[in-house]
């Protein structure tokens, strides 16, 4: 991550605290983080006390009173109390045996990561979000990547066949480096595995449409990406570790919203906005909070999210996804429908 913040735009990893001493922080940076750590004790649905308290497994230890949430906040709706369960009790045991098997992260995906996700999204505040599987889907254009130190944007003489102006330091004439051609390979083909989106009415799809009509294809995009999911907004980012590489998956995520951010700037959409993201390293979730600060980044994390070895963690992370479901249902929608949407109305009206 230190390599990240020489880079443009510049990403740097800070705890809240550190972030708040060296600058100002959004407030809304602040409401989201804190509404993701003040779980005023444990996640466990208060109804869930009475079953596992009376009836404890033999083969796990019941949690304790302290883990169970202090009241029935109702973040579960009745309807689905039962069917969330049995993802949880699953999830954990399919974890288990990925953790001891030592498999795959295709496989942690598949049997953990997937259903915990789609377990939030089938109750009602996430019928209007889509998992996205975004492992294939590079950035683009590639004027929204990031850069690395003394590398230059590509400019109009370099797109007419004199690329020298695009390459970093080093660089031999004529001829793309190896250390170049790693570089643009990681930041514009290798992305994150998830994303959460917004389903788009069809009327405001077409509002979109018009509004990126006069603009050039590579322009025609809500977010960093020119593949399938170009007109859907991302209000959650996940990536997984990887399973015998050596890249770091904060890394990789910091790029990609690096990547979102250079977009954001390119349409002059506001950039105060944070971009959440998730990390998950077997049975470990952590979030993140990325914000812009003097024409870069700031990275808050890593802050716990949950964890898969056990039933409280595992409610946990059930729990945290709901708030940042709720979160893009909300003030995401709202911040989309201000800053981006009333944009494309005064672009499509325009002659």
């Amino acid at each position: 991550m230190r390599y990240l913040e020489s880079c443009t735009p510049s990403v740097h990893l800070r705890a809240l605290n550190a972030a708040r001493k060296s600058g100002n922080v959004p407030q809304a940076v602040t409401d989201l983080y804190m509404s993701l750590t003040d779980t005023s004790g444990g996640c466990i649905p208060k109804y869930r006390y009475e079953e596992e308290s009376q009836t404890p497994r033999k083969s796990r230890q019941p949690p304790f009173a302290r883990q169970y949430l202090p009241h029935d906040d109702g973040f579960i709706p009745p309807s689905c109390q039962e069917g969330a369960k049995v993802v949880v009790d699953q999830a954990v045991r399919n974890a288990e045996r990925n953790h001891l098997e030592g498999a795959h992260e295709g496989q942690w995906r598949t049997t953990v990561v997937t259903p915990l996700i789609n377990e939030v999204l089938r109750w009602p505040q996430g019928l209007c979000v889509r998992l996205l599987s975004v492992e294939n889907c590079a950035i683009g254009p590639s004027d929204i990547r990031m850069l690395r130190p003394g590398e230059r944007r590509p400019t109009d003489e370099s797109s007419q066949g004199n690329d020298e102006s695009s390459r970093g330091k080093g660089t031999g004439k004529g001829k793309e480096c190896e250390a170049d051609k790693t570089w643009k390979e990681l930041t514009t083909t290798r992305m994150v595995d998830y994303s959460l989106g917004l389903f788009l009415e069809e009327e405001i799809c077409d509002v979109i449409s018009k509004a990126f009509k006069n603009m050039g294809d590579y322009e025609q995009s809500l977010n960093q990406s020119m593949s399938y999911i170009l007109h859907t907004p991302l209000l959650l980012d996940l990536e997984l570790k990887k399973t015998n590489q050596a890249r770091d998956p904060q890394v990789q995520l910091a790029i990609w919203l690096a990547a979102a951010y250079m977009k954001r700037k390119h349409h002059e959409w506001d950039t105060s906005f944070p971009m959440p993201g998730l990390v998950v390293n077997g049975h470990d979730w952590k979030f993140y909070i990325a914000f812009e600060r003097e024409n870069g980044l700031i990275f808050i994390g890593p802050q716990p999210f949950g964890s898969t070895a056990d039933i409280a963690g595992t409610w946990e992370i059930l729990y945290r996804l709901n708030i940042l479901i709720r979160w893009g249902t909300g003030k995401y929608q709202k911040w989309f429908n201000k800053h981006i949407l009333s944009w494309a109305r005064e672009q499509g009206s325009e002659p």
